[in-house]
């Protein structure tokens, strides 16, 4: 019972839906690229625009899909949409999680203190990576990169080391890949806040229980 609500807690996250279309999204765009036969200098500019345009295409239709539901009837700007856009996607997350709770019969403070004390309970120690981390990381890759096409006997960097790389998988990686990571942190940092990103189970279940009479009629309500 409490694995099933995690999971499908999990699977309701605004963060899991995008992280699903974004990485199907990016190995379509680069199978594709393959299937065309598109030689590998031009693949960069077909593979990344249409990534920038598919992304930005997402975000434009989650906005619009969400604000038909809202009745503004007045004139505001767009800080004040956007505000009132975040608050609503926030609304939807704890609308899903009440569902949830009420779908396995929580509907007391005591049954969401239970369900509190279970996932603290099974919560593991988590060291959280920044970007710094990314950073490090891509920065081995790329030693590692330099140092497989290097030539002992030259002194140099070998081109045609770095051609035949550039054509394998590792090649794939460097070129196509790493970037596409790079990317969807900038996506992390603009367009998903860090409490989104970490948003939890037991975190979501501590602000009903701590404001229960804000949601204790919709708990009530039968489904």
């Amino acid at each position: 019972m409490f694995k099933n609500i995690e999971k499908k807690y999990k699977k309701n996250l605004r963060e899991t839906k995008f992280n699903k279309f974004y990485w199907i999204t990016s190995f379509l765009l680069i199978l594709s690229s393959s299937l065309l036969k598109i030689p590998n200098n031009i693949k960069p500019y077909f593979i990344y625009p249409l990534l920038f345009i598919f992304v930005i295409g997402y975000f434009t239709l989650n906005y619009i899909r969400t604000m038909k539901k809202i009745n503004i009837k007045e004139k505001i700007n767009i800080i004040e949409k956007l505000k009132i856009f975040t608050n609503e996607i926030e609304k939807q997350r704890f609308d899903n999680i009440i569902s949830l709770l009420k779908q396995y019969n929580f509907r007391t403070k005591n049954d969401i203190k239970l369900a509190i004390d279970y996932y603290n309970s099974g919560k593991p120690i988590k060291v959280e990576s920044d970007y710094l981390g990314w950073i490090v990381s891509f920065a081995i890759t790329l030693s590692s990169f330099i140092e497989i096409a290097y030539n002992e006997e030259t002194k140099s960097i070998d081109a045609t080391k770095i051609s035949v790389i550039l054509s394998s998988a590792l090649g794939i990686i460097i070129r196509f890949l790493i970037p596409i990571i790079i990317f969807k942190i900038m996506i992390n940092i603009i367009f998903i806040s860090k409490k989104t990103l970490r948003s939890n189970l037991s975190d979501d279940l501590s602000y009903i229980f701590l404001n229960f009479n804000k949601y204790k009629n919709q708990l009530s309500k039968k489904q």
